[in-house]
């Protein structure tokens, strides 16, 4: 059975080589050169290890508050408004990602944004009950 071999030198340089084998056809490898990533290091894809927390409102979780990401990979952020007549919006790094509300009727609201590693989220409401959801 043929195996494909890794090679490296102290230059950082690797190389991949498939021997052949007896009674089988040749492989050869294209002459490319590209980046190698060790699994560890790659990042895992939003919600992969991450589950929803609610934050209380009020003790956890305020709005008009700017809160930074700092889990280190995107988070999810959820938020609701629980009654009718009110303005609900949603901010990532000072830009508007979603504004929602002013409505006549009983009305559950809800926007959602991913919020990338480092970056500074913030909730603005008016005349409403918030209730606040992240996947982190």
């Amino acid at each position: 059975m043929a195996a494909l071999v890794l090679n490296g030198d102290s230059s950082g340089t690797i190389t991949l080589d498939a021997p052949a084998v007896a009674g089988s056809t040749t492989l050869t490898l294209p002459a490319t050169s590209g980046t190698v990533a060790l699994i560890s290091n790659i990042q895992p894809a939003i919600g992969v290890g991450q589950t929803w927390q609610q934050f209380t409102v009020g003790t956890q979780r305020s709005a008009a508050t700017d809160y930074t990401n700092t889990t280190g990979r995107p988070i999810m952020v959820n938020v609701r408004l629980a009654r009718d007549d009110g303005i609900l919006e949603l901010w990532v790094d000072g830009l508007m990602l979603g504004r929602i509300g002013e409505t006549a009727g009983p009305a559950a609201m809800t926007l959602n944004a991913i919020v990338p590693a480092g970056s500074i989220y913030r909730v603005e409401i008016s005349n409403t009950t918030l209730f606040w959801y992240e996947l982190r």
